[in-house]
C-alpha cells in the first residue's frame, strides 16, 4: 500500500470528467461540439496518464497509451482495452485533420466514452494507489 505522498491524485481527472459531462447536453451547434471534442481529448489524456501513474505505482512499466490501456485491463483497472483503443483512434483523427464528418464521428462516441471514463474513475477511487 502506498503512503499519501506517493498516491495518485484524482482531483483533476474528476473535475475534467465533470466538465466533459456538462458539455454533453449542449451539443446544439458546431462550436459547442468542437468544445466538447476538446474536453473529450483532455479527459482521454488525463485518463491514460492517471492510469499510467497507478500502474507505475504498482511496479508495472508502461509506455504508450495503447500499452497503458492493455496493461490496465490485465490489472483489472478497466474491463476491456478495445473501447479505449477506439477512443485513442478517434482522438488522433480529430487532432490530425479537422473535418465535419470526423467531428461527428468523434461526437458519436461521447456516450460510450462518458460511461467508460466514469467506470475507470470509480475503479481508481477504490484502489490503494489513489487519493482524493
Amino acid at each position: 500500500m502506498n503512503t499519501d505522498a506517493t498516491q495518485v491524485d484524482l482531483t483533476t481527472l474528476r473535475t475534467a470528467l465533470s466538465r466533459f459531462r456538462e458539455a454533453l447536453p449542449l451539443l446544439t451547434d458546431d462550436l459547442r461540439r468542437d468544445g466538447a471534442i476538446q474536453r473529450f481529448e483532455y479527459v482521454l489524456e488525463l485518463t491514460w496518464k492517471t492510469v499510467k501513474r497507478v500502474l507505475v505505482a504498482r511496479g508495472v512499466e508502461v509506455g504508450s497509451p495503447r500499452e497503458t490501456f492493455r496493461l490496465a485491463a490485465r490489472e483489472a483497472l478497466i474491463a476491456d482495452p478495445a473501447p479505449w483503443f477506439r477512443f485513442l483512434e478517434l482522438r488522433n483523427l480529430a487532432s490530425d485533420t479537422y473535418r465535419d464528418a470526423v467531428a461527428a464521428q468523434v461526437a458519436e462516441c461521447f456516450p460510450d466514452f462518458e460511461r467508460e471514463a466514469t467506470t475507470v474513475l470509480s475503479t481508481l477511487e477504490r484502489t490503494d494507489e489513489c487519493a482524493g
